[in-house]
């Protein structure tokens, strides 16, 4: 009985710490999503890298034409940081292979490695630059990002910053600022903000 009683014990006390370990500043709980535990074999992606960091990506059933190859020569590794401070190296991609105006914006992925080798995609947007930031509360780096956008008033280019942060509900990171209205890349709403619209 007394083995039970302590078994018990120490059950509540694994559940008092998890509780606390998940748990914001404010005591209400925070749920920690990983993209991993999406099992959609479509989403699960392999990648391969040469010496020119060129990167190939591919399903990793082997399924379905490789939207990214080596023989295309589009893709290429920007940065290898670790997004979720997990231990385990993510990638982040420079795809070239699309025509994007006058607007000197590049598409940029970003692929979280799981424990069994295979990647999913945490971000697809199209930037200017990308650095690698602070890790959040949540456990996931944010990324200070840029865009610069072609202004037809003043006939230039103008480049703003902004904040991206991992959203745990979507297991993506979301849209610059978190504003929707900046999802859609140089749009008419975008190229109306001013030149110094930095991270909030």
């Amino acid at each position: 009985m007394k083995a039970f009683a302590a078994s018990i014990a120490l059950l509540l006390l694994g559940c008092a710490s998890n509780a606390q370990s998940d748990s914001d500043s404010r005591g209400r709980p925070v749920h920690h999503v990983s993209p991993c535990a999406n099992y959609n074999p479509e989403l699960r992606v392999r990648i391969e890298t040469n010496a020119e960091k060129m990167a190939s990506i591919c399903r990793a059933d082997g399924k379905g034409d490789c939207l990214y190859t080596f023989s295309y020569g589009k893709t290429f590794v920007y940065a290898q940081p670790d997004l979720n401070d997990d231990g385990r190296i993510d990638y982040l991609i420079r795809d070239f292979s699309g025509s994007y105006g006058m607007n000197e914006v590049v598409h940029f992925l970003g692929y979280a490695s799981c424990s069994n080798g295979t990647y999913v995609k945490v971000l697809d947007d199209f930037l200017s630059d990308v650095h690698v930031k602070d890790v959040s509360q949540g456990g996931w780096r944010n990324l200070e990002v840029s865009r610069a956008c072609f202004d037809e008033k003043i006939g230039d280019v103008v480049s703003r910053s902004y904040l991206l942060q991992f959203d745990s509900a979507t297991g993506t990171y979301g849209a610059p600022n978190g504003d929707r209205r900046l999802a859609r890349y140089c749009s008419a709403y975008e190229v109306a903000l001013p030149p110094s619209s930095a991270k909030p």
